[in-house]
């Protein structure tokens, strides 16, 4: 029997250190423990090398093609590219890439799909080089997206730029998945044997940006009834108290480590603003494990099948509801993750990407 091969093309693998990387890796152990499907990673932009499970090539974007026919032997394969343009370029602009997988693309000899973890720089101000770049990257990613026999990405605001470009292939399938918890899956458990807490996980930048948010959020807190705050994640600064309330420094935690703070803890707090929820992998990690995700801003209708106050929790909600309809968030978070859980994903792969390649 021929085991099935995927080629994940990646801008560096920097496990525990990259939210792609480990997105990835995940990835690679699901596809090979429940379909059989071995990875290779191909690395464009990095020679950094650390020890991962699986085979790794490292190559500047103009060997992908001679990488990829050495890796297959010349056979038909399937190539999952990870998106993000800051990864491939200084600029975010992968031009290089595009014009990579425009040479894989013309042998005729694989079939491709992109994730993309991001489309393009939000940032709208003219003194910063993302605004005047920002053409560039569409048009590189329009390039990308036009070779590809499957788009994926991770909210609802990218798929609809995507859907209204006319870079998509006839026949050429567009799939909106929020991302996969990168910190193991769990269960619900009952908020009432859980501890009293408010996890803050993640980066340090993203952890900074949190607890400005939760030093305006102090009545919310006391209406919550935290008792301590758990800082999760690299070391930094962080103050011993938050208006009133201590916070204990965890620091970083291994998976398991995580996996069992998190099925023991109430709540926790998601920095992102509120189109980019579904493509936060602290927000996935909450979710899969029932933690209550407490969101920095609130609103209103539905934004990736994510409700204020019934999902999640912001200010607005808080101060408006009580403890019953707190609970059921856990739920209701919990049943929201299991639709792009890890699974989901790689069978999305499975069934699309690798569906008869030997």
């Amino acid at each position: 029997m021929t085991t099935s091969l995927l080629i994940q093309v990646v801008p560096q693998l920097k496990p525990t250190q990259c939210g792609v990387t480990d997105h990835a890796l995940k990835l690679a152990c699901e596809l090979r423990k429940s379909f059989g499907v071995e990875t290779v990673f191909v690395v464009l932009n990095s020679t950094r090398q650390f020890e991962v499970d699986a085979r790794t090539e490292y190559c500047a974007p103009a060997e992908l093609l001679s990488t990829c026919n050495a890796i297959t032997s010349g056979r038909e394969a399937a190539i999952l590219v990870h998106v993000s343009g800051y990864g491939y370029a200084r600029d975010g602009v992968p031009e290089k890439l595009a014009a990579a997988l425009e040479e894989v693309k013309a042998t005729g000899r694989f079939r491709i799909g992109a994730y993309f973890h991001e489309l393009t720089a939000s940032d709208w101000r003219p003194w910063k080089s993302a605004f005047w770049t920002k053409p560039r990257q569409r048009k590189a990613v329009r390039r990308i997206i036009a070779l590809c026999d499957l788009v994926a990405t991770n909210s609802e605001i990218h798929a609809r730029w995507i859907q209204e470009q006319d870079s998509l292939a006839k026949g050429t399938q567009l799939i909106n998945l929020a991302v996969f918890s990168n910190v193991g899956e769990g269960s619900v458990r009952e908020t009432a044997r859980r501890d009293p807490v408010l996890l803050v996980f993640g980066s340090p930048s993203s952890r900074k940006n949190a607890y400005r948010s939760i030093a305006q959020m102090q009545n919310e807190l006391r209406k919550l009834a935290i008792e301590e705050i758990l800082d999760v994640g690299p070391v930094m600064d962080v103050p011993p108290v938050l208006g009133g309330i201590p916070i204990r420094r965890l620091g970083p935690l291994p998976d398991h480590q995580i996996a069992s703070l998190f099925a023991n803890s109430t709540y926790g707090f998601v920095k992102h603003p509120v189109v980019s929820l579904a493509k936060s992998g602290v927000l996935a990690g909450y979710s899969t494990y029932g933690v209550i995700p407490i969101v920095a801003f609130p609103f209103s209708g539905k934004v990736d099948g994510l409700q204020d106050g019934h999902q999640v929790l912001s200010a607005k909600t808080i101060a408006q509801s009580e403890p019953d309809a707190w609970s059921r968030c856990s739920q209701n978070a919990y049943e929201w993750y299991e639709k792009h859980r890890l699974f989901v994903h790689a069978s999305m792969y499975q069934q699309l990407l690798l569906r008869n390649i030997a």
